[in-house]
């Protein structure tokens, strides 16, 4: 998966934004934009590191959460299995 890509999924995935992704890598927006949409397709290699780091820390919030909201999940189910029995 290439940069430009990595953007995509995070944004349409909610997960962050451009602005976001500017403001907490130091990359200008017009940047980021440029390389959302690929109109830029070979980044700065500093800004792909910039971007790169910033993509890795939400992914990381991202799988902590999702293992959170999973074993939350199965302790309400362990609880309504103990009250049906």
């Amino acid at each position: 998966m290439n940069l430009s890509e990595r953007l995509k999924a995070a944004v349409e995935g909610g997960f962050i934004t451009l602005t976001e992704l500017a403001n907490r890598s130091g990359v200008k927006l017009s940047t980021v934009g440029e390389i959302y949409y690929g109109r830029t397709k070979s980044p700065r290699f500093e800004h792909g590191v910039k971007l790169a780091r910033v993509l890795d820390e939400v992914e990381a919030n991202r799988l902590i959460a999702s293992d959170h909201d999973d074993a939350r999940a199965m302790a309400a189910a362990e609880r309504h299995e103990k009250g049906a029995a």
